[in-house]
């Protein structure tokens, strides 16, 4: 009977073990557009080429956040926010008057994103439930973006942008670690969505730095990019001009005559 009891003891200690870890599905942060695609061009209009959207990640951290799942959800949010930025680059310029273009451009629009990550005061801990790193975390998220004019040296327009968190935030995250009983580990996922519940409320703060990163990189386009007024037309030759004026002395004419823009505010 005591051999009993004691059986189904351990039975209820294991499950109770196993029930305190949980693995939470926090989806992706959004990357709303708040740009309209209003394509205000013609045949006429200024040719820009879209390069595609750089990132460079400067990693300060061990080779535990490394193989983390948080690690992996930065990774994702990173290309998340690329293929935004790309479409919202398209809109926008289109928008103020520019043509898509990649062959013969007048203008090239580039954005560089600078992901800082920087992890301290890392402790490795062991227990029953598997391995832990607990670390001391910081992000920082700037961007640069170029509207170069290829027919002007040194004219181009330029943005900058920027978030972080306030300030650092403690980690816990499982890792993988050689425990000899499979069910006490922690859970490990390696699906940037499935966090463990050590982790769900630093993966929400990081969330909110890229979402406020992207809401500002989109403020400063909007600002900065100035919008096309008129059309850029080839200059015909002074002797085409003078037979033109001579024919036509009479007539009113304008050389965007039959090209007008309208902006739609």
């Amino acid at each position: 009977m005591k051999k009993i009891l004691l059986f189904f003891s351990i039975i209820l200690f294991l499950s109770a073990c196993a029930g305190n870890q949980k693995t939470y599905y926090i989806s992706m942060p959004n990357f709303k557009s708040t740009f309209e695609e209003h394509n205000h061009t013609n045949a006429n209009s200024p040719k820009v080429k879209i390069n595609d959207v750089e990132i460079i990640k400067s990693t300060f951290y061990s080779s535990y956040f490394e193989q983390s799942t948080l690690n992996q959800r930065i990774n994702k949010s990173l290309e998340l926010l690329k293929k935004q930025l790309l479409e919202d680059s398209k809109a926008l310029l289109q928008s103020k008057g520019y043509a898509i273009d990649n062959e013969n451009p007048d203008y090239i629009f580039n954005i560089v994103i600078n992901a800082n990550l920087y992890e301290d005061k890392v402790r490795r801990n062991s227990s029953l439930g598997g391995d832990s790193v607990e670390s001391s975390f910081m992000i920082i998220l700037e961007a640069q973006s170029h509207l170069n004019n290829l027919h002007q040296e040194d004219t181009f327009q330029s943005t900058t942008s920027s978030a972080k968190l306030n300030d650092p935030i403690i980690l816990n995250y499982p890792i993988k670690g050689q425990a000899s009983i499979e069910s006490f580990r922690e859970v490990y996922s390696a699906v940037p969505t499935q966090v463990n519940e050590s982790l769900a409320a630093s993966a929400l703060e990081i969330d909110k730095v890229f979402v406020a990163f992207y809401k500002e990189i989109a403020s400063s386009l909007k600002t900065s990019i100035k919008e096309i007024k008129e059309e850029p037309k080839t200059q015909e030759s002074s002797e085409v001009q003078d037979v033109k004026q001579d024919d036509k002395k009479e007539e009113k004419a304008t050389p965007y005559q039959n090209n007008e823009v309208i902006i739609f505010e």
